[in-house]
């Protein structure tokens, strides 16, 4: 593989976020802030999150108004690749013990605790697909032994160019992003909670408990 395809870091790039140095005073989880502000004086900020593939739900905000001066001027921060910030796009987490690649909506800013991965010409979530693969994951491992995910390790991972602009690929993908957020609507504690999509999926979640009940009874 690594003879027959380019790398990542061949024909794309993978992009280190922004540190603040001091979350403390910079970042809130979105139910700290007037919901109101994000968008505006706050940013979604994407941390490390959990292992979630395909999509994670941010839970962090970041105090952005006229545009990051604050957090930019701030003399211990480490306002890395801004020209990167808000695009929509693919990242992975830095830490983790699984490589964990995930959709970035536009508009939000990532941090030093994950990696956004560009590629000029490609079909993102065709480039999600692959990233979340079997295949990737036990290529990852190999190249990073450890739990942390650098950058440069993810730039030498061979890429087929044909997948990351299948079609086939950016559905299924996509199919699995509806899913995830579908998932973390009947989760009160996240801002894609819906009552409907919680009403919708009664049955599912009561019949979930009850293999949960019987399972336990079980063993």
């Amino acid at each position: 593989l690594f003879d027959e395809y380019n790398s990542l870091g061949e024909i794309g790039d993978v992009k280190v976020g922004l540190q603040t140095s001091n979350d403390d005073r910079f970042v809130r989880r979105w139910w700290e802030i007037d919901e109101s502000k994000i968008g505006d004086e706050y940013k979604w900020y994407v941390m490390g999150g959990d292992d979630n593939a395909y999509y994670d739900s941010t839970e962090s905000t970041i105090y952005w108004k006229n545009d990051g001066k604050e957090v930019i001027n701030y003399n211990k921060s480490y306002p890395r690749n801004k020209d990167y910030y808000h695009l929509e796009g693919v990242n992975f987490r830095k830490f983790s013990k699984v490589f964990t690649a995930r959709y970035q909506p536009p508009d939000q800013i990532f941090s030093d605790a994950t990696r956004f991965v560009y590629i000029e010409e490609c079909d993102d979530f065709a480039l999600l697909g692959l990233l979340c693969s079997s295949l990737t994951r036990f290529i990852m491992y190999g190249l990073t032994p450890s739990l942390n995910f650098q950058a440069g390790d993810a730039k030498r991972l061979p890429v087929n160019e044909d997948v990351i602009n299948d079609n086939r690929v950016s559905e299924l993908t996509k199919k699995a992003i509806s899913l995830r957020k579908e998932q973390f609507g009947i989760k009160e504690t996240k801002f894609e909670f819906s009552d409907q999509i919680l009403l919708d999926n009664v049955r599912e979640m009561n019949l979930f408990m009850d293999l949960n009940e019987a399972y336990s009874q079980i063993i």
